[in-house]
């Protein structure tokens, strides 16, 4: 919620119950431009737990305060509020309490006035399914106001002029998507461009000339068509991600650019297995004047996208005409062969089932809801 600094009060409305959300309360008069840098709640009056507040850090810390306004952003938790589809509503209201709309001293026109901005709302929902991939999210919120120099604008440089956004480090990432959210950003359409995102870059983000100049680490400028438009841009990094720590620096260098949020959005190699077949075959052998029947399952393992796994272990249980178990592990075609024991003079009808009851490989899961099949069976004829 960046802009000047005023009293409000926030909204938050499901289909049966609205919650009133704790919100910006306004500076003491005389504040304005002088508060230290960073800035941090301190001062400030306290907030419940369900709600973050991230205040503007000003990037590397200005050396001046000539915009170190108390721009910041909020984030509530409204878990318990949103439990399935549904239309949610938040609302904001500026709640002043100067009578006049003014600071003391000032009247209309005048930059002093009881007022703040807002740049949208945002509900964020994370669900589990299971039966999809796993995704594991990194969710960076917060609000920087960057003002690099230029010559038009001669303020901060443009390391002083940086925000970053840590996330975790990833391994096994299979896509990893990036999407970055900026407001007051139209410079990014400039040439050069007046500001710069940057992913893990080696150096220096100001070694970044342009998009992947010098290095794909340099993933480009922030796409808003004007100041009053919200830039919303989404970049491939899985080639990028790193197993110790991803960091994406933004850079302003002339543009006036508010930094709000980055999610890093990663689908991980997930190693899960299941059975694809069982094919059951009989076979005989004579001994003098009687038969010996006996039963070969073949199974097949499979990983979720319908690769062999080979080296799993499966075990299993014959049931009907015998009651033995058998385990054996898969080849390079995820196949194991298991036999049943042998039944003497088995008469026609006589049934043989095997179930797979497990599945076993170091580093995997099985996961028996996606098998094609658990039992099959085979009859005497």
């Amino acid at each position: 919620m960046p802009g000047m600094p005023a009293e409000a009060n926030m909204w938050f409305t499901n289909a049966s119950e609205t919650q009133e959300k704790v919100c910006v309360y306004g500076l003491g008069d005389g504040n304005r431009g002088s508060l230290p840098n960073p800035i941090n709640s301190t001062s400030w009056s306290s907030y419940p737990e369900d709600v973050e507040h991230y205040w503007d850090t000003k990037g590397q810390n200005y050396s001046s305060t000539t915009w170190d306004y108390p721009s910041g952003a909020f984030a509530w938790d409204v878990t318990e509020m949103v439990t399935g589809n549904g239309t949610f509503v938040a609302k904001i209201e500026n709640n002043d309490t100067t009578p006049t709309g003014f600071r003391p001293g000032f009247s209309y026109p005048s930059q002093n006035r009881e007022r703040f901005c807002t740049f949208g709302f945002g509900l964020l929902v994370v669900y589990e399914q299971p039966s999809s991939p796993q995704i594991e999210y990194g969710i960076a919120e917060g609000c920087d106001s960057l003002l690099g120099w230029c010559s038009a604008n001669p303020f901060e440089s443009w390391e002083n002029a940086t925000a970053s956004a840590t996330f975790g480090g990833i391994s096994s990432a299979a896509n990893a998507n990036l999407t970055t959210v900026l407001t007051c950003s139209d410079g990014g359409v400039a040439t050069p461009p007046r500001n710069m995102m940057c992913f893990n870059c080696p150096t220096s983000c100001l070694d970044c000339i342009g998009p992947g100049n010098p290095s794909e680490c340099c993933i480009g400028p922030s796409t808003a068509g004007g100041i009053e438009h919200i830039g919303v841009d989404y970049f491939d990094v899985t080639s990028l991600i790193s197993s110790t720590q991803n960091v994406l620096e933004f850079q302003d260098r002339g543009d006036c650019e508010y930094v709000h949020n980055a999610f890093l959005v990663v689908s991980s190699v997930i190693n899960v297995l299941h059975v694809a077949s069982i094919d059951i075959s009989l076979s005989d052998r004579t001994a003098g004047k009687n038969t010996f029947t006996r039963a070969t399952a073949v199974v097949t393992i499979v990983d979720a996208a319908g690769i062999a796994v080979e080296g799993a272990t499966v075990y299993g249980t014959w049931s009907n005409a015998t009651s033995d178990t058998d385990s054996g592990v898969t080849n390079a075609n995820g196949q194991v062969s298991l036999e049943s024991n042998e039944v003497k003079n088995a008469k026609s009808g006589t049934t043989f089932t095997f179930t797979v009851d497990n599945v076993e490989l170091t580093g995997w899961t099985y996961d028996p809801s996606a098998n094609n099949e658990t039992s099959d069976s085979k009859s005497v004829p």
